[in-house]
């Protein structure tokens, strides 16, 4: 493993490390990219169902306020999952850096998404005249939009309020590791939207039985490994070589 990679994504100025790189072994290198394309692969896998099932539905029901959020709060899983992928691995400087810019561009997109899809859900129980966040799936999702503007402040603070104090900008690893949290929770309410009356009724991917029982709790369990595979943990304890 090459001490650039080990090196953490941010100095203590807040800017993407500019250690020197160094190149690690033929061999483990072809290992890790190896793990790390087939990680990314299965990321993405996962995603296109995620879309497919989910754009099968919205093209089966009227178009409404309501069918906004189910298409937003899709597009925001799609673009937080890849936003935290982008990140996985960064080995060089260059890397890093730019890595660091998609991350922070693809997560705005994400985190508007986010609430435009909530909005929608809470503007359409307005309309109705229903009670809000009764359901599991609604009050995790509350849960999970809460979640995201603290994770997004923190990432913000971290990476791009300058003449913060170096033990400030070194919270970057805590940052990571709230943010993997945060990814778990977004897909574990994702399956119990999927779970929802108009999603089973009108969905031909996916076997109803299926979408109720909890094996559609192994999504979940296909993502996390997926993103696993491309996980430094080193990097979640804050382990840097000098």
């Amino acid at each position: 493993m090459s001490h650039s990679e080990r090196s953490p994504l941010l100095d203590t100025t807040g800017k993407p490390n500019d250690t020197t790189d160094h190149t690690p072994t033929e061999s483990s290198s072809r290992d890790r990219k190896q793990q790390d394309v087939k990680g990314l692969w299965l990321v993405r896998t996962a995603l296109l169902l995620l879309a497919v099932e989910v754009l099968s539905v919205l093209a089966r029901i009227p178009l409404s306020v309501f069918s906004l959020h189910p298409f937003f709060m899709t597009l925001f899983i799609i673009l937080l999952t890849e936003g935290v992928t982008t990140l996985q691995p960064t080995r060089t400087k260059v890397e890093k850096r730019l890595g660091l810019h998609r991350h922070a561009i693809i997560q705005l997109f994400a985190f508007l998404s986010a609430v435009t899809g909530f909005s929608a859900i809470f503007y359409n129980k307005v309309l109705a005249n229903k009670d809000h966040f009764t359901s599991g799936h609604g009050k995790l999702g509350l849960s999970v939009i809460a979640y995201l503007i603290f994770q997004a402040s923190f990432g913000i603070v971290c990476a791009f309020v300058p003449g913060l104090s170096p033990a400030i900008k070194n919270l970057w690893k805590y940052h990571r590791v709230t943010g993997y949290l945060l990814l778990s929770l977004v897909w574990i309410t994702a399956v119990f939207g999927l779970q929802a009356d108009y999603i089973v009724a009108n969905n031909w991917l996916i076997p109803p039985s299926f979408l109720l029982s909890n094996w559609l709790l192994l999504a979940v369990v296909f993502v996390v490994i997926s993103v696993s595979l491309r996980i430094r943990f080193y990097k979640l304890k804050g382990q840097v070589h000098q």
